[in-house]
């Protein structure tokens, strides 16, 4: 009870430090496009693919273009989360899945 008492407060904080920030997860079957807001920071916590393929994550910033990702395979042990994507907005995020099968992206929303 004591060690409870303790970390209440840890708790309390930490929950009210995250409250501008926003978790997503999408399966994507084809392709998705994720707007980040001048304000924001997109981290990608997770991003894996089902089968062999060519999923990846593509970020238009001031007109240029450049794929940052690959997705893992959903079996692998290395994931995004190893990788520490981060994107500062404002910025367009493409989401392609591979051509046969699913892709899955979990991020996250950081108020700046």
């Amino acid at each position: 009870m004591k060690k409870l008492l303790l970390l209440l407060p840890i708790l309390v904080l930490r929950s009210t430090a995250f409250a501008d920030d926003d978790y997503h997860s999408f399966v994507v079957s084809t392709e998705k496009e994720i707007t980040v807001s001048g304000n924001r920071t997109m981290k990608i916590v997770n991003f894996v693919q089902e089968s062999g393929g060519d999923a990846r994550v593509k970020v238009t910033k001031a007109g240029e273009t450049a794929i940052i990702l690959a997705a893992s395979l959903v079996d692998d042990k290395m994931s995004a989360e190893d990788k520490n994507m981060r994107i500062a907005g404002p910025a367009v995020v493409t989401v392609t899945a591979p051509a046969v099968g699913n892709a899955f992206i979990t991020y996250l929303l950081v108020r700046d």
